[in-house]
């Protein structure tokens, strides 16, 4: 794919339409998963059916790309073309005040190999890419469905045998949770002294979730001093390997039900965390 696929309107099988997007995506009604092998996750072909669309105020217009290699290769491209269909995506909804990120926003890890992108090696990703010894700077993974934010964190927990490691590394948050349960995780964890959650620095969710956290703590000031409201560092691991629909190349990045919920939660963050935040896409 040559640098200039995405300079006329995103070239790329994509047609411009306006679509509905839903206020509650299908990632936040998937019921809890059964524990699974991670050797096993990342060979399985998952489908799933759209479910119905519901009716919404908003209107976004879409410039979603369906080419397959588009899809299965974008955490590959380079950082100007991935920049380039986020803030066109950013942008599609009507009478939307401009939003635009940076180049400085994202790390580039398009010379990570394709084929080294899999769950039983997901920590050597992290350790490419992030600093998982820095206790300041808080790691973020958001994935698409609440089936996959378990298989993460079981892959997060593994250990170089892929024996699973008791020292805790990671939380999930998501909706097989409450709500509240999720907000105090994340307020213990940080309060916390104990030995055990020295190393929890990777909260796993789903774009809808960590949206509905930001909203709930935004205006309660007990929270001001939380790293989620301050300019602390924050990395964002977006996982765009997971195909929702395998059949449909259907994924993260182009999926009605997550994407434009991905792109607010984003937003909102960046608005949060100014030149803090840097995405990172696995």
């Amino acid at each position: 794919m040559g640098a200039d696929d995405l300079e006329d309107n995103l070239d790329l099988g994509i047609e411009e339409q306006v679509v509905s997007v839903e206020d509650s995506p299908a990632s936040e009604s998937i019921p809890a998963p059964t524990k699974r092998n991670i050797s096993e996750v990342d060979s399985e072909v998952l489908h799933s059916k759209a479910p119905k669309p519901k009716k919404s105020k908003s209107k976004r217009v879409n410039n979603l790309s369906s080419d397959s290699e588009f899809v299965r290769n974008f955490a590959n491209l380079p950082v100007e073309q991935i920049l380039q269909y986020f803030n066109v995506n950013m942008n599609s909804e009507e009478n939307e005040t401009p939003f635009l990120f940076s180049k400085n926003d994202f790390k580039n890890t398009s010379i990570y190999k394709k084929e080294d992108r899999k769950l039983t090696k997901f920590n050597k990703f992290l350790e490419t890419f992030i600093n998982q010894r820095d206790a300041k700077t808080k790691t973020v993974i958001i994935a698409a469905t609440n089936i996959r934010v378990a298989d993460i964190y079981r892959a997060v927990q593994m250990n170089d045998g892929e024996t699973s490691s008791k020292v805790i590394k990671g939380v999930k948050l998501f909706n097989k949770n409450k709500l509240k349960q999720d907000i105090d995780t994340i307020v213990n964890i940080s309060k916390s002294k104990d030995e055990k959650y020295k190393l929890v620095k990777n909260y796993i969710t789903t774009p809808v979730r960590l949206m509905t956290i930001l909203n709930t703590i935004k205006e309660d000031k007990k929270y001001d001093n939380l790293w989620l409201k301050d300019k602390s560092k924050m990395d964002i691991v977006i996982d765009v390997q997971f195909l929702i629909n395998s059949a449909k190349n259907v994924s993260i990045i182009n999926d009605f039900q997550t994407v434009y919920q991905l792109l607010d939660v984003l937003k909102a963050l960046k608005q949060i965390k100014g030149n803090s935040l840097r995405i990172v896409l696995y």
